[in-house]
């Protein structure tokens, strides 16, 4: 069976109202999309250790970049704020990724995280940087479907939905600004031109969407069909 990495998140935990300490957390909806897919989840802590990362990239043959809080702003524009950085083992591990050409799902963060290694932007807050009629952090569940998005028929993610237009939950509030070098937009929020999904350019086995099709999987075969894609390649 193929062996499929997935970054976990951070979350601050406060123990006992003493000692703040950072967790690896993962939802557990990633492993069961895996596994359904017919292969095995290997869940990756934020370890910023390049030899660590390498280690992990060669024994697992795909990866999913996991969901989570906010980039910090510095990996993609000058800034002085303050901001607890949890962010360089993920963005480690996505460069080591697209370097060893293995299939890659960014899913939400993991979307972010992909375009900001290869170079672009990110709109901080959709709701003060775009007019909008749309809320995209609005889905009441992680089941629940908020908006449409169109996809371009021309793209991998049209060969894998078979569909132009999908419905999706939504639980963000940064999208893509500036696009990443050798990435190609395939889905969009047309009314506010946000962002949905792209594709790299000369690899055809690294997506990324910015809903969450992995709690969707029991309910919409559609959502599963792209870990059923990431197993087929990696």
């Amino acid at each position: 069976m193929k062996k499929i990495g997935i970054s976990a998140h951070v979350v601050e935990f406060n123990f006992r109202n003493k000692n703040i300490m950072l967790q690896d957390t993962l939802n557990r909806h990633y492993s069961d999309a895996v596994k359904k897919s017919n292969a095995i989840p290997i869940i990756i802590p934020n370890i910023a250790d390049e030899i660590l990362i390498k280690e992990y990239v060669r024994i697992c043959d795909g990866f999913i970049l996991s969901g989570g809080g906010d980039i910090d702003p510095k990996h993609f524009r000058d800034t002085k704020e303050d901001f607890i950085d949890i962010n360089e083992s993920e963005l480690l591990l996505c460069k080591e990724i697209l370097d060893s050409k293995k299939p890659l799902l960014g899913i939400c963060r993991g979307l972010q995280v992909l375009n900001v290694v290869m170079g672009g932007s990110l709109i901080e807050d959709i709701p003060t940087e775009i007019e909008t009629t749309v809320n995209h952090s609005g889905s009441k569940d992680r089941y629940h479907l908020e908006h449409e998005i169109e996809i371009d028929k021309n793209s991998i993610l049209y060969k894998i939905l078979k569909k132009d237009r999908i419905m999706t939950n939504s639980f963000h509030h940064q999208s893509i600004k500036r696009l990443g070098d050798d990435l190609v937009v395939s889905a969009t929020h047309l009314p506010d031109k946000v962002i949905e999904a792209v594709e790299h350019k000369n690899n055809s086995s690294v997506i990324a969407v910015q809903w969450h099709p992995e709690c969707m999987v029991d309910l919409d075969y559609t959502n599963l069909e792209l870990f059923e894609y990431l197993v087929s390649k990696s």
